[in-house]
């Protein structure tokens, strides 16, 4: 198996593992909440190519309301109304 080979495994079975224990995570909880960790845009939806809406902050906690199921992107609550893509 190749370096380039060996490295996009490698990269599938992370994603994979985050996915998976972020679902387990929020199981049996009722509110689930992510904190930035540093500066960050927010988008109208899970890619780069979706405008940029907002930005978080570093230390600011933020209530999650979903998740992609094919991309490690989730949905935050910026405010009772509106929501974004991080």
């Amino acid at each position: 198996m190749s370096l380039a080979q060996r490295s996009l495994r490698l990269a599938f079975v992370t994603i994979f593992i985050f996915i998976f224990s972020t679902m387990f995570i929020a199981v049996g909880q009722e509110a689930v909440t992510a904190e930035a960790v540093i500066q960050a845009n927010v988008r109208t939806g899970p890619s780069l190519d979706y405008p940029v809406i907002a930005e978080i902050t570093a230390g600011t906690a933020y209530p999650v309301t979903g998740r992609s199921a094919l991309y490690p992107w989730i949905v935050i609550a910026l405010s009772s109304s509106q929501q974004g893509w991080v």
